[in-house]
């Protein structure tokens, strides 16, 4: 079992990473305000969200928070680097 969740760790690490590395790439990106690993009710999968320092300047005009919503961050990239992780958890449940 340890081995599994070791497994997990070094997935989930090598995922953020990536997806990190993913935000940096887009044109016309600044840098990240904040990113999330979130995960569905039954935490059966996980996925990403990002949210770039632009992009809370010019919403939190009228929306004070959107810096610290997640699920209003749309800037996310692929989140085919979480599969993985999700079918892993998917086996210890």
């Amino acid at each position: 079992m340890a081995r599994l969740y070791d497994e997990l760790r070094a997935l989930t690490a090598d995922a953020i990473r990536k997806a990190k590395g993913e935000s940096d790439n887009q044109p016309g990106e600044d840098r990240l305000f904040g990113f999330g690993l979130c995960t569905d009710e039954e935490v059966g999968s996980v996925y990403h969200a990002a949210c770039s320092e632009s992009r809370v300047k010019q919403k939190s005009k009228n929306y004070k928070d959107i810096g610290y919503i997640s699920v209003e961050w749309q800037q996310s990239g692929s989140n085919d680097l979480f599969d993985a992780i999700s079918k892993k958890i998917f086996k210890l449940a």
